[in-house]
């Protein structure tokens, strides 16, 4: 039998306690989805399933007029009284070009609880998912 190193261990011991947790969120997480601050609130978080599905999330999110965006994790995950395991905060910025710079505007934070069995594919309010 091969030996687990130390992250694929870690890995696994996070995969089974974000679904044993996962099951308590899905009773909740419908009524947050037509919530206006769903995922713009700690409180409202978007649910996901797994670091997968929030990579895949963040990858495809766009402004509301079709910017491409990108996330920057934001410190610690926080506990928030009513929803079973972490959310997570990412601040979110897009890259303003002009002819001779490049920058990177902030523009908001979008919060994720991965602990969820299903994936809740609605973008918060002021931006779009893109899947091409």
């Amino acid at each position: 039998m091969t030996e687990l190193n130390d992250s694929e261990q870690a890995l696994r011991i996070y995969e089974c306690q974000r679904k044993e947790l996962a099951g308590r969120n899905d009773s909740i997480l419908k009524k947050f989805v037509r919530d206006p601050k769903y995922g713009l609130v700690p409180e409202k978080p978007v649910f996901l399933d797994g670091i997968e599905e929030t990579s895949r999330f963040l990858d495809s999110l766009t402004t509301s007029d079709g910017t491409k965006v990108y996330g920057v994790r934001n410190g610690e995950a926080s506990r928030i009284s009513g929803i079973a395991g972490l959310v997570d905060c990412y601040v979110m910025f897009y890259k303003k070009k002009g002819i001779f710079f490049k920058k990177d505007i902030r523009i908001g934070r979008i919060y994720i609880c991965e602990y969820s069995n299903k994936t809740v594919w609605q973008a918060p309010r002021g931006y779009s998912l893109d899947f091409l």
